[in-house]
């Protein structure tokens, strides 16, 4: 797996969009203005390490799923507290 710089631009687009800003709105609230927020979103402009973990924690994702696209292991996850639960039984 290899960052993909447009497709990272995908994922932060779709966040914003789920969250309800514009990308104006994102912008002001990263401090960045809102052209370099739409390269950022188009993949045309690559995003520093600061401003990628300003944008992991204003939509609470990790920055592996903003930089890789890695979904959180869920299914793990559920089947360890199933595990926990039938043991303590």
């Amino acid at each position: 797996m290899y960052y993909d710089q447009k497709k990272c631009g995908e994922r932060i687009r779709k966040l914003r969009k789920m969250h309800g800003f514009t990308q104006e709105e994102l912008a002001d609230k990263l401090n960045v203005s809102a052209g370099h927020m739409g390269k950022i979103e188009t993949g045309s402009k690559g995003v520093s390490i600061d401003l990628m973990i300003e944008i992991a924690e204003t939509f609470h994702v990790s920055l592996d799923y903003l930089v890789m696209g890695k979904e959180p292991a869920t299914e793990i996850l559920r089947h360890k507290i199933r595990s926990k639960i039938e043991s303590s039984k």
